[in-house]
């Protein structure tokens, strides 16, 4: 699936946000298996990766989750000298590549960026982890990368940061384990890679749901899927109008109660919590732009105050734009 977002159609490979380079070099909780109920040895990493910089791949079975902070950026998939594909990452973002995927990726800008080397099962007994579902089978030759954008997977991501920062290891296997369930059930669609690294085609893996519902599969009960990817292309196109229930059941042609609760069934999420993720997306990457200011930020994104603003953004994700936009920065945050 390639899917061109419209209101990100204009993928720059620059970044309007200064780091602060010394922040965040070398910060890296490694933790042996000896040490906790996992299967192996885990790697947890804020690194502010370079532009053209390149991010070795795990050499072993574990997968590599990666939380994308900064602006807009295109990673390049390499084995050895070949070029095997790519995928675009904006703020908030995350990534999940198995290990067998590539030897190393590249990256096009500069930007913070959450490395974690992630066991597949919880322990040696458990052939079924919380990662297991998003294996997938062989008739893709095993080249489909799973990824989306989800608060509730960002906040957790930032209290990883904040142990990072503190030098805490103590509940970083119990922060893994919860993060990697909340993957299986809140995953967008596993997406083919892409074609050429100069292609202008965007392939977004920051979707919040697949248009195929999230088990690729149409439930019982829920919205078809040409109903939900019809809903999602609207909200997408008019983030900063008011998009009541009425209006979303309006365009898959349903009562407001019955398209609530298919979207539910399909989604996982109300079209209220839908539309909030897609317009925290957005704000995320207005808020790479030191430049512009925290109100037109929120107004930009389908906020109608500053303050509500703020108060939806730090029960999303358990920080202020203001700290976010200071991660973004490649800062501490406290």
């Amino acid at each position: 699936m390639v899917r061109s977002t419209p209101r990100t159609a204009d993928w720059p490979s620059h970044s309007k946000t200064a780091f602060d380079r010394s922040a965040l070099l070398g910060r890296r909780l490694s933790i042996s298996s000896e040490q906790t109920a996992l299967a192996s040895d885990i790697m947890v990493e804020q690194r502010l990766m370079a532009a053209d910089g390149t991010l070795a791949m795990p050499n072993d079975d574990r997968y590599l989750l990666l939380v994308h902070w900064g602006g807009k950026r295109r990673f390049n998939l390499h084995r050895g000298d070949s070029n095997l594909g790519y995928f675009d990452t904006q703020p908030g973002d995350w990534t999940l590549l198995r290990s067998d995927m590539a030897d190393h990726l590249t990256v096009n800008a500069a930007g913070p960026l959450l490395v974690i080397h992630l066991p597949l099962a919880v322990n040696t007994q458990d052939a079924e982890g919380p990662l297991t579902d998003l294996r997938q089978g062989s008739n893709d030759g095993g080249m489909r990368i799973n990824g989306g954008h989800h608060c509730s997977i960002e906040a957790l991501a930032l209290e990883i940061v904040r142990a990072i920062h503190r030098d805490d290891a103590a509940d970083m296997p119990d922060k893994l384990v919860k993060l990697a369930a909340i993957m299986g059930e809140r995953r967008g669609p596993g997406m083919m890679m892409g074609q050429a690294s100069n292609d202008t085609v965007v392939v977004d893996l920051g979707v919040t749901v697949s248009s195929r519902g999230p088990a690729a599969t149409n439930l019982r009960g829920g919205l078809a899927p040409f109903n939900l990817r019809r809903v999602m292309e609207y909200v997408e196109q008019n983030l900063t109008a008011p998009l009541s229930v009425d209006e979303l059941a309006g365009q898959a042609s349903l009562s407001p109660f019955h398209f609530a609760r298919s979207f539910k069934q399909s989604t996982g999420l109300t079209p209220h919590q839908y539309v909030t993720e897609r317009r925290m997306r957005q704000a995320k990457l207005l808020l790479a732009d030191v430049h512009r200011k925290l109100a037109d930020v929120g107004k930009s994104s389908g906020f109608s105050s500053q303050s509500r603003f703020t108060t939806v953004f730090r029960k999303c994700v358990n920080a202020t734009p203001g700290e976010y936009r200071r991660l973004l920065q490649g800062k501490m945050i406290a």
